[in-house]
């Protein structure tokens, strides 16, 4: 298998967010957006059960950080895509 720049790597990534939002944008349109919004948003909140978060550095805290952040980002992209009736516009165009 061959190693792939960091720039095909950031792409593919980008595409799997961008269809995955998509995905649960429908969904939301769908008469779920509320559920989908907040399940997102849920997973967003990071918690590692100190009084005072990330004062004790662990193993994995970087991992589970982007993982939330990736959440976060994934909740106001599906939001914004909702808002602005992107899904159903990008189904009537792959209708057609």
């Amino acid at each position: 298998m061959r190693k792939l720049a960091d720039e095909e790597v950031e792409g593919r990534l980008n595409a799997q967010r961008e269809a995955i939002a998509l995905l649960f944008a429908l969904l939301a349109r769908q008469g779920a957006s509320g559920d989908v919004v907040g399940l997102l948003e849920e997973r967003a909140a990071f918690s590692d059960h100190q009084e005072d978060p990330g004062a004790v550095p662990a193993d994995g805290f970087a991992a589970q950080e982007a993982r939330a952040r990736e959440f976060e980002c994934m909740a106001k992209e599906v939001s914004a895509l909702v808002r602005a009736g992107a899904v159903q516009r990008a189904a009537e165009t792959h209708e057609s």
